[in-house]
């Protein structure tokens, strides 16, 4: 009998073969098949006996169970015309990855699954197999928060996912649930296939000013060498003094209100960079960001905190494309 041990789709085809001695290639009739699922110490019926053919696809529930202490065992029992029965089995293992689940600001209480985790944590599942996060609203010092949106910019409070063949990290990104709330989706990014900015190859809306990028940031763009500008409008919350707080893996330029307040094109750094502006709630501001990748992963993050605003991302709320 064969069988692909390790599934690269949620469909798996088996093939069994036989001979025997007197009979030379047993008819179909003569092959009878059963699929075990084996979940720790115990199983479950998957596929019920059944003969009639010597192949048979079968096809991987996505939704079933989470635990990674699984796997399927099929039986073929091939029965000669005198009735002498042989019978073999295969187990088809699962592939595992490693998903990172954070919260930010602070690392509190997420879900996985419905039931509650706290984060930062680590996870294992089956690749393929459906999980879900959540990220409820949460109450700090008095202060409301909710969720602005994932690292992928989905701005569900419960979202599916399906466990990649690779490790990945989710991040859900909360804000301050008070003041001047926009009604904001991003700001409008151009990514440059080169790193003076041109040959646009696409533009998008970006939620959030905080990313990192191992490789390419879009399709079409090289994973070095490539420049982004986003253009826009923020949005004060809350009024007052605020202090704006930039990170940069390489170059990187940012204008608010037609003032330059962030610029390390000429002495790139790592270390966070710090602005204070005054912002009003409610009023909006030109802004525009330039980041320029040479070489390695790229990031880029910016962060606001002021009155009754701890430090935190500048939530997609806040931010008006051009």
């Amino acid at each position: 009998m064969t069988a692909s041990s390790r599934p690269t789709t949620q469909q798996l085809t088996i093939t069994g073969t036989a001979s025997d001695p007197e009979d030379g290639t047993p008819p179909p009739e003569a092959f009878e098949w059963e699929v075990v699922f084996h979940h720790n110490t115990h199983t479950h019926p998957f596929i019920e006996p059944f003969s009639g053919t010597r192949s048979f696809t079968a096809t991987i529930p996505t939704d079933d169970e989470t635990d990674t202490d699984v796997f399927y065992r099929i039986h073929l029992r091939v029965t000669d015309s005198v009735g002498n029965t042989t019978e073999v089995t295969r187990d088809v293992l699962p592939r595992t990855s490693t998903a990172n689940l954070q919260a930010v600001p602070w690392s509190w209480q997420l879900t996985l699954d419905g039931s509650p985790v706290t984060t930062p944590t680590s996870f294992s599942g089956v690749v393929g197999v459906r999980r879900t996060l959540g990220a409820p609203p949460r109450t700090v010092n008095g202060q409301a928060w909710v969720l602005d949106c994932w690292e992928d910019y989905s701005t569900a409070t419960e979202r599916p996912i399906l466990m990649a063949s690779s490790a990945r990290t989710y991040q859900a990104l909360y804000r301050r649930n008070a003041g001047s709330v926009g009604t904001g989706t991003g700001l409008s990014g151009t990514y440059f296939a080169t790193n003076n900015f041109t040959q646009p190859v696409v533009t998008r809306v970006d939620r959030v000013m905080f990313a990192t990028w191992p490789g390419s940031p879009a399709p079409g763009v090289p994973a070095n060498g490539f420049s982004v500008r986003w253009t826009g409008q923020l949005q004060g919350q809350f009024t007052g003094t605020h202090t704006l707080y930039m990170v940069a893996n390489d170059k990187a330029r940012v204008w608010l209100g037609g003032t330059r307040i962030f610029d390390t094109f000429g002495a790139p750094t790592t270390a966070e960079q710090r602005a204070t502006v005054s912002l009003q709630a409610g009023q909006r501001y030109p802004i525009t960001i330039e980041l320029v990748d040479d070489a390695g992963s790229a990031k880029f993050n910016l962060k606001w905190s002021g009155p009754s605003l701890p430090k935190s991302v500048i939530p997609g709320t806040q931010l008006y494309p051009s």
